[in-house]
């Protein structure tokens, strides 16, 4: 059962001509929200404004199946060049993983009318929700467009049980409220230093070991907004697992977090012991027998 405005309520059982349009709000993981109409102009819905001037959305159909199924379908987003996301080019910055994760509805409007000339733009009668999920996997990138898998939110029930599995090594994510570790508290601010690249920041600060397995986020410079996952750190520099797309200035400002490896001596040294969820004293299957 949908839940639906009266007005929509009253324009569907009228059986007069009525028209439609698709609305899709991308949700990404840093909390930022992209809203996209699939008409001509411009659409306002529950105090929001979905353009149809830069990206234009299509897939996600909607499907009624016996049973519990987890849905996978195919989200396509067209734009040219000009279209910036990130301090990139649109398809560029969604195949660098910037819709990696983010959660995706697609609903219908409903319109009495097709307002000729559009001033400003259409207020449906109502929305009906047709598909909700999120973006598992980029698919296909070319110049025009990006191809993306998106699962509907049940394949978030498809998950090893029990929840806690016996192994030597802590199963926390970092930071995460399992961990209790706040982020914020342990990232350091930084500048790169000159004889950085795309893949290594020079920098006096870099701990030999204390950032592996870490993040960079970038603030400033061409980077900014670019996140990187630390592969190692030597002292001098902070190597990343991926390539920027852009060479790092001296000068560029950035926070860098500390990683993990996930042992009860880097847990006992960061004083978080109690939290910690291995087990490293299990016997091997050769002892145990």
């Amino acid at each position: 059962m949908k839940t639906v405005t009266t007005q929509l309520a009253n324009l569907l059982s009228s059986r007069r001509q009525f028209a439609k349009c698709d609305l899709f709000t991308i949700t990404r993981r840093n909390g930022a929200v992209l809203r996209i109409a699939s008409a001509d102009v411009p659409v306002y819905w529950d105090g929001e404004i979905y353009s149809c001037y830069s990206v234009q959305a299509s897939g996600l159909r909607y499907r009624i199946v016996t049973g519990i199924e987890a849905d996978e379908q195919t989200l396509t987003l067209a734009c040219d060049r000009t279209v910036m996301l990130d301090n990139l080019p649109f398809l560029d910055a969604v195949q660098q993983g910037a819709l990696d994760g983010a959660k995706i509805k697609r609903e219908r409007a409903f319109f009495e009318a097709w307002e000729t000339p559009c001033v400003s733009g259409l207020v449906p009668a109502g929305c009906i929700t047709l598909f909700t999920g999120y973006a598992s996997s980029v698919e296909n990138v070319t110049r025009t467009e990006a191809e993306l898998k998106v699962k509907s939110n049940l394949a978030l029930l498809d998950m090893n049980m029990p929840r806690n599995t016996w192994q030597g090594s802590c199963i926390n994510t970092l930071y995460d409220d399992w961990c209790g570790i706040s982020k914020q508290s342990k990232g350091i601010s930084g500048q790169a230093e000159a004889g950085s690249t795309d893949i290594a920041v020079k920098w006096s600060n870099a701990t030999a070991a204390t950032y592996w397995k870490g993040t960079v986020d970038f603030v400033s410079g061409a980077n900014a907004g670019q996140t990187r996952t630390i592969k190692n750190s030597d002292g001098a520099h902070l190597i990343f697992a991926t390539p920027l797309p852009y060479i790092v200035d001296e000068g560029d400002a950035f926070i860098a977090y500390p990683g993990c490896d996930h042992t009860t001596t880097t847990c006992t040294l960061k004083g978080n012991l109690p939290r910690i969820r291995c087990f490293p004293y299990i016997p091997t299957a050769e002892t145990a027998l």
